[in-house]
């Protein structure tokens, strides 16, 4: 997918390199444009919005009962301009490539999304609690994840106690204990 902007930029007598399944022109990182120009960004502001999930509002869930209020809601102008956009990118069949594919593709996307928020309605997921690294949910804001790795380090350690029962680990767990109790107790 870099790969020809790697080889325009070499020809350009641009310094570039592939680093994994990044591409580099001029030391800064390349991403794919949305249009048909290359061009390096140098502020990363949209992808880092996109990366970091700042956008967690999801659009309903599919309900049959709002099938035609969603037949409804599909708007002519937009079908129409999706038409003219797939036929204008596919004049020269020559021409169509993965990225006019996958831009055609988007774009069908992004029509029936909106057609399907403007029908089912957009939310907000709440990241209130949420252990990102264990993957667990709580809704306590001071159990987090260093908690977490206490409470197991003390029940592993009762565990072991309970097992084995000898004065090593009967004093591992005390300790665990007082840790885990000092912090979330």
């Amino acid at each position: 997918m870099l790969w020809p902007y790697f080889k325009q930029a070499k020809e350009n007598k641009k310094k570039a390199y592939l680093k994994r399944d990044k591409l580099f022109i001029d030391g800064n990182e390349f991403f794919l444009p949305d249009d048909d120009g290359m061009e390096t960004n140098d502020g990363k502001e949209k992808y880092e919005k996109q990366e970091s999930g700042e956008n967690n509002a999801y659009i309903g869930k599919w309900n049959h009962d709002q099938v035609n209020e969603y037949k409804d809601n599909i708007d002519k102008e937009s079908i129409s301009k999706l038409l003219s956009f797939i036929m204008k990118k596919t004049e020269n069949v020559q021409s169509v490539d993965k990225n006019t594919i996958d831009e055609i593709v988007n774009e069908i996307r992004d029509v029936l999304l909106n057609f399907a928020r403007n029908t089912f309605g957009e939310f907000v997921q709440k990241t209130y609690g949420y252990d990102f690294m264990g993957g667990k949910h709580n809704h306590r804001d001071w159990f987090n994840t260093e908690c977490r790795r206490e409470r197991r380090a003390f029940r592993k350690s009762k565990r072991l106690y309970k097992r084995y029962g000898s004065r090593m680990f009967k004093e591992r767990m005390r300790h665990s204990e007082t840790l885990y109790k000092k912090k979330h107790g």
